[in-house]
Order: structure tokens, then C-alpha cells, then sequence
């Protein structure tokens, strides 16, 4: 970089640490005294854990019906884990713990019991705490149990931690399982809970539904009797008899058939002259015995016809009397044919009477099919009714079934018991001891190596020694060398940093030159003015880049004009319109320096105020009204003690600055025995110098090199102007 500045040692920080032992040690005797405090103020708390798991407990052979769906899920997603863990929490399980262990009873959750410590007291009275006579017994329980209850769901899992911390081993695995347990059996008595409400809502549905059922089949069965549509055995009385009808008919015309049948075989047969073949003849008794005789008769004509001639008496005997039997069963068969023609004619009518009675209930049950429509309407709406209510008798028979809480599966089971803790898990006496003895020691160490960069750091103030390259102005004044008034340049040859070269910067001859060159520079980018500060801001930048350089001083030689204020504040904007972060401080108290007035600031407090206790940086840091650069006027206080105040505190304020702004720009004016002073606290000086003060700028060179000032640059005044109607005057 070309330069070395001189730093704070580490040897001697790490001597200073060295010899501030005793703060060490005090430090150190005091964090182990916080950890035995730590100690015997908190009592020993124990902790004990138990879980429990949030799964479908219920089988198959438990819903309450073989076709009706499980509502639960079979797996439980982390939804419904997370809001178990929120009903675990809540203020009705809790309260029921309470109610089961007594624990409005334990001083541990009952303060009131003991009565109220000197420190509790204290902080009742100051509103730190509640006041735990505003409460009840169950209340201040409930409200202790919940402070030392954590429920929380393992993560991953479908398990549910139930941690509890008390004084006592034992009290603590109580409340954890009494916690554990009086949920899984809230997760069983909201199914009974449920499980009541429908028997409830089947009871009331199963009263209504048998009203219904009655009313519907009274109203089906008045109906049928009213439209004569009387039930039979199988279908109704009409539908019966007409069906009883179509086989009576059938069978009397089969008779009737079967009459004329055997009528016309008998006179067939008489025809013929034999009647032997007919089963309805030969089955007569009479005619049995006719055939007897007549056999009897042949067999005696046959033995007389044997001994006599046919002329003979005994013949002509036996001839009649066997004619007279054939005669016999003549007639006889006949009276059979009369009798099968009478049965003939009695089916035939009775057929024809019976078709008659069939074609009237064939008319009549046209009649009742209409009727019959309306009685199915009616049954079918009975049998509805009737199904609904055998359907819910069903559900009944299951609900009351499961009426018993211990039949319910209910939506968690406990997995682990809370056991008491062997140990208090707070406080741990080992590494509370070590925490606060290594954090004494720490805090120990911390504030010696403070103190010691602190104590070096006042040493070192002021005694920054610049080595490297000297700037060529200095090595013509070391020569003893004139600079020449006019060629400058000649005894200054180009350097390494850009920001060196001896360049003109634009000037003013008046103070309204100078505001009307801000204006311009203002309205137009392309002006002298607004062109020679970004040139100049350039190489400030150029200075921070390469040097770390942020702190710029900035004054005027052989000027009328308040060019010093017009270039910082040209320089600010031109910087601030470059995204950097600016401030320019005013420190030259005259009031021709036209630092407010470059700026178009109304005077007010400043830095002079802030360093007297007057105003505070939120009253003396303002917001350039054309750009984002912030000022500070040098205030209201110009006497002797305001600006003695300011050189004392200067440094201070830019340190502290230093942390907020990029660049700060010192403005000191018209160059007076005095800018050196303010010009040791910026890292570069730069000279507006006219051309006749050139050789003075140069002189200033050394003396501003034995004040500590880094680097020196030197800007020839060049008056230009500000306008077209601005006349233009010749160099300085």
C-alpha cells in the first residue's frame, strides 16, 4: 500500500490482560458464588415421562354392524396427533387430575397453605406476579400443574410424551399418569358419550317408527276390506275363486265328455248286438244276474235242443225264455244309456253355469286390479316402514350392547409409565459450577482486554507515524527547494495514486457566484462544477479504496469567496449520488464560511451544541434537501469555549461517525492558524489553493505532515461561471 500505520500491539494488550489478574479472579469468585447461589436457591426438581400412543383400537367384531364402515381411519395422521396433544393440555383433564391426586391439598400447588415467602410478597406487590389470594384452591393448582406440564408429540411417530416436573419423585410420576390415564379414558367416554347419544336418538326414532308401522298397516288392511279385496290362503277371495272356477268348469266339461263317450260306445255296442265289452254294463248288478240267467237259459236250450226238435214245446219254451232274459238286458243297458246322457247333460249345464259365474269374476276383478293399485301403494309404503324399524331394532340390539364404557376401544393406549426419577434433573450441580465459573472467567478476561486496548489505545492517540514514499512536494521542501509560482507542475512529476495530480478545480469570485454554480451543478450533470466534483470525489475514493482512507478535510487559500463550502458540498452530493454514504461536518465557525447557505440550511444547533449538551444528534444530523447526503452545522456556539470544545472532542465524534458513514467530509474554510489542528483529525487534506498561494499550499504540506495528516492533496483554483449571463472572470 505504500504506507504502514502504526497499531496497537498484541504484546502489550496481552500484557495489560496480564496484569489485571485480580479482576480475573474477581470475576471468576463471583460466577462460582451465582452458581452455589444457583444452588441453594432452587430446590431440586424431578421429572418423569409417560406416553402414550394415538391409534384405531377398534376390530371388526366391535363395529356395530358386520356392513357398516369403521369411521376412524386405520391410520392416524399427524393432524390428529397434534390436536390429542392439544386435548391433553387442556383445562378439563387438568382439573380432573387435580380433583383425583387432591393436589389443591399439596403446598407445592397450593402456596396459600404455607403462606407467601418474603420475596413472592415483594414481587405480588410490585404486579411482577400474580396475587395468588385472588384464586381458589383448585384454581392455583390448576394454574401450577400447567407450568410444570410438557405434552409434546415424538416426532415421526404417532406417540405422545407426557413430561411433569415437581419437588417430589413420586408426586411426579403420579401426575404423569394420572394424566396419561385420565385421557385414554376420556377418549373411551366420549365413545360411550356417543354411543348414548344414539341409543337415545334410536329410542325416539323406534317410538315414532312403531306408531308409523301401525297406522300404515291398519291402513292397508282397512283398505282391503273396504275394496273387498279379502286375502285368501295365497292370493285374494276373487283372484281364488276364479282360479277355483276355470277347474270346476274343466272338470264338468270333462264329465260331460266322458258321459257322451260311454253313451255312444253302449249303443255301439247294441248296435251290434252285444253289450259284454261295456264295464258301465257289466258292472250293474242287475244286469249280472240277467247274464246269469241268460247263460242258464242257453245252457237249457242247448240240452234240450240236444233231445227234442226246435217245433217241440220245451223248445219253444227255452226259446222264449231266453229271448225274454236278452230282452231284459236290452232294456237295462238302455236305462244306463238314459242315466250316462242325464249326467251328460247335468256337467254340460253345470259347466255353462259355472263359465257364467266366471265371466262375472272376470268383471269384478277388473274392478279390483284398480283397487288392488292403490292397496300396493299402501303395503309397500307398511313393508318400508316395517324394514326401517327392523333396521333400527338392530342398531339398538348393538348400541345396547356396547353401553358398558369398558366395551368402548376408545382412540389411545398407554405405552409407558411415568416411574419415579432416581435423580433431580435440575439443578445439576456440576455443570451449573462449571457454567458460572467459565462465564465469571470469561466476563473476566472480556473486560481486562477492553480495558487494556482501552489504555493503549490513549496512549497511541495522536502518535500515528507516517512512513513510505513522502509526496514530491516534500521532497522539494526537504531540498530546501523554491517552488516557483507559476510552474508548479514542472517540479511535480506524475505520481502512483491518480488522486495526487495537481489539478484546477472551478471556482467563484462572489457568494452568489457560488450559489449559482451549486444551482447549476444541481439542474445540470455536465457543468464545471457538478464535472470537477466527481473528479474530486474520484480520488477520494480512489484514497479509500487503496489506503483506507474515510475522513477528508477540506479549506480554502487566498479565496474571497466561499469556495471551501461550495466544493464539500458539490463533492457530498457527487458522492451521494453515487450510492455512498456521506456526511460533511461544518467546523469553521465564521459566518462567511456559507456552509448553511451552500447547503440551503436555516441556522440551528450543530456541533457545538452536540458537544456542549445542548442538542442531540437526532436535532444536529440533517438530510441535504437535493440529494441523500447528511450535514452538520458547526451550531450556534461561537466562543472561545464552544470551539476549544470542539478541538478536544472532534476525534471522538468522527469515531463515531466512522461506524455509520463511508466518507466525512471536514468543512474548515478560509485556511487560519487553527486548520491544522482541525485538519489532524482527517486522514487527507485537501487545499483549494488560488494560483498566487500555491507556495504557501506547498509550506502547508510539512506542517500538516508533522500533525499526522496521511496524504495532501492540492486543487488550483480556476474561477469559471456559473451561468451564461454570469460574467467570466480571469484566474485568481
Amino acid at each position: 500500500m505504500g504506507e504502514q500505520i502504526a497499531g496497537v500491539s498484541l504484546a502489550e494488550i496481552l500484557k495489560g490482560i496480564g496484569q489485571r489478574k485480580l479482576l480475573i479472579a474477581a470475576t471468576t469468585i463471583i460466577g462460582i458464588l451465582g452458581g452455589l447461589a444457583v444452588l441453594v436457591v432452587f430446590k431440586p426438581s424431578y421429572q418423569s415421562e409417560a406416553q402414550v400412543i394415538i391409534e384405531n383400537l377398534q376390530t371388526p367384531y366391535e363395529k356395530a354392524s358386520s356392513q357398516q364402515s369403521d369411521p376412524r381411519p386405520d391410520v392416524v395422521d399427524k393432524t390428529v396427533v397434534l390436536s390429542q396433544v392439544s386435548v391433553l393440555k387442556s383445562a378439563d383433564i387438568e382439573a380432573r387430575v387435580v380433583d383425583k391426586l387432591d393436589l389443591a391439598k399439596d403446598p407445592e400447588f397450593n402456596p396459600l397453605i404455607q403462606g407467601l415467602s418474603l420475596p413472592k410478597k415483594i414481587l405480588v406487590a410490585l404486579n411482577f406476579s400474580d396475587d395468588p389470594a385472588l384464586f381458589t384452591p383448585q384454581e392455583l393448582a390448576l394454574k401450577n400443574l400447567d407450568k410444570s406440564l410438557t405434552v409434546y408429540q415424538v416426532p415421526d411417530s404417532n406417540v405422545i410424551g407426557i413430561k411433569f416436573s415437581a419437588g417430589g419423585k413420586q408426586i411426579a410420576s403420579d401426575v404423569a399418569n394420572a394424566i396419561a390415564d385420565t385421557y385414554v379414558l376420556s377418549t373411551r367416554e366420549a365413545g360411550t358419550a356417543s354411543n348414548s347419544r344414539a341409543q337415545e336418538w334410536l329410542t325416539q326414532q323406534i317410538a315414532d317408527l312403531r306408531t308409523k308401522v301401525s297406522v300404515s298397516e291398519s291402513a292397508v288392511e282397512k283398505y282391503r276390506s273396504e275394496a273387498g279385496l279379502l286375502k285368501g290362503e295365497r292370493s285374494t277371495l276373487s283372484t281364488q275363486q276364479i282360479s277355483e272356477l276355470n277347474s270346476q268348469i274343466i272338470v264338468a266339461q270333462t264329465a260331460a265328455g266322458e258321459a257322451q263317450a260311454r253313451v255312444g260306445e253302449i249303443k255301439s255296442m247294441l248296435a251290434a248286438g252285444s253289450i259284454d265289452a261295456s264295464s258301465d254294463v257289466l258292472n250293474s248288478p242287475l244286469i249280472q244276474n240277467l247274464k246269469q240267467a241268460q247263460v242258464a237259459a242257453q245252457r237249457r236250450l242247448s240240452e234240450l235242443s240236444a233231445t227234442y226238435l226246435p217245433g217241440h214245446p220245451k223248445m219253444v219254451g227255452a226259446r222264449a225264455d231266453l229271448d225274454n232274459v236278452n230282452n231284459q238286458l236290452r232294456r237295462e243297458a238302455l236305462k244306463i244309456v238314459d242315466s250316462l246322457q242325464s249326467q251328460a247333460k247335468i256337467a254340460t249345464a253345470r259347466a255353462v253355469s259355472l263359465k257364467s259365474d266366471l265371466d262375472r269374476l272376470k268383471g269384478q276383478e277388473s274392478d279390483n286390479n284398480i283397487s288392488d293399485v292403490k292397496l300396493q301403494e299402501l303395503q309397500r309404503n307398511a313393508d318400508a316402514d316395517r324394514k326401517l324399524l327392523e333396521s333400527l331394532l338392530e342398531r339398538y340390539a348393538d348400541v345396547s350392547a356396547r353401553q358398558d364404557m369398558n366395551l368402548q376401544p376408545g382412540m389411545a393406549r398407554a405405552i409407558q409409565k411415568a416411574l419415579p426419577a432416581p435423580a433431580p434433573y435440575f439443578p445439576k450441580t456440576g455443570p451449573i459450577m462449571m457454567l458460572t465459573t467459565l462465564a465469571g472467567l470469561m466476563m473476566g478476561v472480556g473486560l481486562a482486554f477492553l480495558a487494556a486496548v482501552m489504555s493503549v489505545s490513549t496512549q497511541t492517540v495522536g502518535s500515528v507515524a507516517v512512513s513510505g514514499r513522502k509526496h514530491p512536494a516534500h521532497q522539494a521542501l526537504d531540498r530546501g527547494s523554491e517552488i516557483p509560482t507559476l510552474n508548479l507542475d514542472a517540479l511535480m512529476p506524475a505520481v502512483s495514486q491518480p488522486a495526487m495530480a495537481y489539478e484546477g478545480f472551478p471556482s467563484a469570485l462572489t457568494s452568489a457566484d457560488s450559489v449559482a454554480m451549486i444551482d447549476q451543478a444541481a439542474a445540470d450533470e455536465q457543468s464545471v462544477l457538478a464535472e470537477g466534483a466527481k473528479a474530486l470525489g474520484g480520488a477520494m475514493m480512489d484514497l479509500k479504496t487503496q489506503n483506507g482512507f474515510k475522513t477528508f478535510s477540506v479549506m480554502s487559500l487566498g479565496s474571497t469567496a466561499p469556495n471551501a463550502a461550495m466544493a464539500v458540498v458539490a463533492v457530498a452530493r457527487a458522492l451521494a449520488g453515487a450510492k455512498t454514504k456521506v456526511i460533511a461536518i461544518d467546523l469553521s465557525p465564521s459566518s462567511q464560511s456559507g456552509f448553511d447557505m451552500m447547503f440551503g440550511l436555516q441556522s440551528g444547533p450543530g456541533l457545538s451544541d452536540l458537544l456542549g449538551g445542548k442538542a442531540d444528534f437526532t436535532k444536529v444530523v440533517l438530510r441535504d434537501p437535493q440529494s441523500q447526503a447528511h450535514a452538520m452545522r458547526f451550531g450556534l456556539g461561537s466562543d472561545v469555549e464552544a470551539l476549544a470544545n470542539v478541538q478536544q472532542r472532534l476525534g471522538q465524534i468522527i469515531e463515531a461517525l466512522s461506524s455509520i458513514y463511508a466518507v466525512i467530509i471536514l468543512h474548515l474554510g478560509e485556511a487560519n492558524p487553527a486548520s491544522p489542528a482541525s485538519a489532524a483529525n482527517s486522514d487527507v487534506a485537501i487545499m483549494l489553493a488560488s494560483a498566487p498561494r500555491l507556495r504557501d499550499a506547498a509550506a502547508a504540506m510539512q506542517i500538516l505532515d508533522s500533525k499526522g495528516v496521511k496524504a495532501t492533496l492540492i486543487r488550483r483554483l480556476e474561477v469559471e461561471q456559473a451561468s451564461a449571463d454570469l460574467p467570466r472572470a480571469a484566474s485568481v
